[in-house]
């Protein structure tokens, strides 16, 4: 779980990524349909069934065990949910647990970085 701030432009670079703690929730695998969308990666009103919850450490790492299956993950930043990427169905956060694999993510909240 890395935060994202400030200028990450080629031309000045000055921005910094740290590992932050924060409380991971794990839904159904979930369509920009089934949410609010507000701005950015930021969501509301997810429709799809809440099924872990957890917290990142100081270093960023989270682990829930769950079974087989698609999910999305989202951070809980206020009172709103941050999802960062998609797959190109329109699915957000999207991952995918295997059979005797861990499945490693890298969830990077990068909603105070410019690019």
């Amino acid at each position: 779980m890395w935060f994202w701030e400030g200028n990450f432009q080629p031309n000045c670079p000055s921005g910094e990524v740290h590992a932050v703690s924060r409380e991971m929730r794990i839904y159904e695998l979930t369509s920009i349909q089934q949410v609010d969308h507000l701005h950015g990666g930021f969501y509301e009103n997810i429709t799809t069934e809440l099924l872990a919850t957890a917290w990142s450490d100081a270093d960023g790492f989270f682990q829930v065990p769950l079974p087989v299956g698609r999910y999305s993950v989202f951070s809980v930043e206020d009172t709103l949910l941050y999802g960062n990427g998609g797959d190109g169905a329109g699915n957000i956060s999207p991952i995918e647990v295997i059979d005797g694999k861990v499945t490693g993510i890298r969830f990077d909240i990068d909603y105070e970085a410019a690019y």
